[in-house]
């Protein structure tokens, strides 16, 4: 299980500012925070975006630096899984 802090890291890094090229073009700060609780409360999700990519024990910044197939993945897993989530909350 990923934990709290764990999810926190990784949501930080890929929303910052620093990330925002990467951001699919119709997800926006305003949908980010309105899907933010529901994201963080996904245990599945984040298991599949972290564990997934055998990065519990690395920071966003190190499983980059380390690991940069595994990050890519793993920042295409979130935003995949965001765009997912936004759209079950509009319909």
């Amino acid at each position: 299980m990923v934990s709290e802090e764990k999810k926190s890291q990784y949501w930080n890094h890929f929303t910052g500012e620093e990330h925002r090229v990467y951001r699919p073009k119709k997800i926006t700060d305003i949908r980010l925070k309105f899907i933010k609780k529901t994201v963080m409360d996904d245990d599945l999700l984040w298991d599949e975006i972290i564990s997934s990519h055998q990065s519990l024990d690395q920071t966003p910044g190190d499983l980059q630096a380390k690991f940069a197939q595994e990050y890519r993945q793993a920042r295409s897993n979130f935003w995949a899984k965001i765009r997912e989530k936004i759209k079950q909350q509009i319909n």
